[in-house]
Order: structure tokens, then sequence, then C-alpha cells
């Protein structure tokens, strides 16, 4: 066998019984090198499968969508843990003072969407 070993490992996945009648007609020789095995293996394997053809527009459009599933899913579990937080701390508030609370946070909604109209309308 080669020393190789690059040229081994291509002569590797030719199958057995081509690769010991290889070896017994002397092709495959210890002083064999690399372009060598690799005619053998386009002369005994078949053909490479046809790769699809790259379409960038869709490789961009899967690529937004990944990214916007990355952004929406750090956001929901933001959004979850914000929740969480006010939860306990309403729970500290006394209800009295829950409806001021409420009033205030529904000003500052309100305020947010007059500075971004377009997103709250979404």
């Amino acid at each position: 066998m080669p020393s190789s070993w690059d040229t081994r490992y291509r002569l590797s996945r030719l199958p057995k019984d081509i690769k010991e009648a290889k070896i017994a007609d002397g092709t495959i020789h210890p002083g064999m090198q690399r372009k060598d095995a690799r005619v053998l293996l386009l002369q005994y394997l078949p053909p490479p499968k046809p790769r699809k053809p790259r379409n960038p527009e869709a490789d961009d459009a899967g690529k937004e969508h990944e990214r916007l599933q990355r952004f929406f899913g750090a956001l929901d579990a933001f959004l979850v843990e914000f929740k969480q937080r006010a939860v306990d701390t309403l729970d500290q508030i006394p209800a009295t003072e829950r409806a001021e609370l409420f009033t205030a946070l529904r000003q500052q909604i309100d305020e947010l969407e007059q500075q971004f109209p377009a997103e709250a309308q979404q």
C-alpha cells in the first residue's frame, strides 16, 4: 500500500474485490500517488449525484427567516421573564395602589405607540 494516508483513504473507498485485484496486478503499489488513486476512483466508483442549482434568493430568505426566529425567540423569552417579574412585583403592591400603577403603565404604552405608530398597528 502507498505510504500517504490521503492516498490510502482514497483507495479505501474502492470496493474490496476491485482493490484486491488492483493490488494483485500491481496497479496499487507503495509508490502510488494520490492522482493515480483518483484515476482509479473515477474508473470504478459511480459518478457523484448532480447538485441542485443554488438559489441565492431562497438562501437569503431562509437566512432572514432564521434570524427572525432567533430574534423573536429571544424576545419571547424576554416577555415571559418580564411577565413573571411583573406578577411577582404586583403581588407585593397593595390592591389600592395597583390601579394607579396600571394607569401609569397605560400612559407609558400610549406614548410608545405615538413614537412608533406603524409598529403599534401591526
